[in-house]
């Protein structure tokens, strides 16, 4: 199926009042133009709109920089567990978003899991295209592996949770034995995993709300310097192998162009003898971690993750959720 031959969605009709809200109070921030036009515009109205959609701050997390050759800061909550930290990725195309934009998301999962999380201010396309970011990853786990005992679950959003699955292959195919042992977990929310467009909902939602398959072509030209065949062969879906990866879990969006990302990664994870699985978040869209104060199903969503976190941690499986 090609994107010439989608289905037009009435999201409308499909999504709850204040799902639809939630994209109206998004969508204000960005016009198309500035949506498809100059990156310093493009980035100004994203950390604009993460700016006013900040959620509450949290009194029992303590936050504070760390000075390391990768930027990182670290979101310790009273009480911190002394066996699992999160390692967290932000999303944003791999062009736009920092440590700000995600700063309330992070302390949020700090406080609700107990564990410590660690967020990666990765290097961004087009200034510095792939591998750049996935080795800065791959440089601060390494870091804060070197500063405690810790297990990690590798945790991120959109972008990040690409991030997130190709860090783990990375030090899977380094061979560095002792720090994949120490990775417990892999979390991925409305994650990227391949670059197939052919997938049915790159199509079926391929004009839906907060991102289309034209932008997720934007994005993915920006962080490959235009070349297809480097963006197919980096694809966590394109690997050859996915044997030794940790026990993973994807939260999909219904209406999401990367909808299938997740069950298709889910699937060659346990066909290589993982453990693996995937959800599918009904009525909700991409970017729906921004909404998880003032959307019912965003709420119920994040609550997922945050006892997937917390069933990685203990070793579950299948997942108490």
């Amino acid at each position: 199926m090609t994107t010439q031959a989608m289905t037009k969605i009435d999201y409308q009709r499909m999504l709850d009042e204040d799902v639809l809200r939630f994209i109206t109070d998004t969508e204000s921030y960005f016009s198309n133009a500035e949506r498809d036009g100059d990156i310093s515009v493009r980035r100004a109205c994203y950390n604009a709109m993460s700016d006013n959609m900040r959620g509450p701050a949290h009194e029992t997390v303590t936050i504070h920089d760390i000075n390391s050759p990768v930027p990182m800061r670290v979101y310790t909550p009273n009480g911190a567990s002394e066996a699992t930290e999160i390692f967290y990725m932000h999303g944003g195309g791999f062009v736009v978003g920092n440590l700000e934009t995600h700063d309330d998301i992070c302390a949020d999962i700090a406080a609700e899991t107990g564990f410590c999380v660690t967020a990666v201010d990765y290097r961004l396309a087009p200034e510095h295209v792939y591998p750049a970011c996935r080795d800065d990853c791959c440089d601060a786990l390494r870091y804060c592996s070197e500063q405690s005992d810790r297990s990690f679950i590798l945790m991120g959003d959109s972008a990040g949770g690409y991030l997130a699955a190709a860090t783990a292959l990375e030090v899977r195919n380094r061979g560095e034995s002792d720090l994949l042992a120490r990775l417990c977990g892999l979390v991925g929310i409305y994650p990227v995993y391949g670059n197939d467009r052919e997938a049915p909902s790159y199509s079926l939602h391929a004009n839906a709300p907060m991102l289309t398959t034209a932008g997720m072509e934007i994005y993915s030209n920006l962080l490959f310097g235009g070349d297809n065949q480097a963006a197919h062969a980096a694809a966590p879906l394109s690997a050859d192998d996915l044997s030794g990866m940790p026990p993973s879990i994807s939260f999909s969006a219904q209406c999401d162009p990367l909808a299938d990302d997740g069950p298709l990664f889910a699937k060659r994870l346990e066909d290589a003898g993982c453990k693996a699985s995937c959800i599918i978040d009904m009525g909700l869209v991409h970017a729906h971690l921004r909404a998880r104060h003032s959307v019912e199903r965003a709420r119920h969503s994040f609550e997922r993750v945050i006892n997937a976190c917390k069933s990685l941690s203990r070793g579950d499986w299948p997942l108490q959720l």
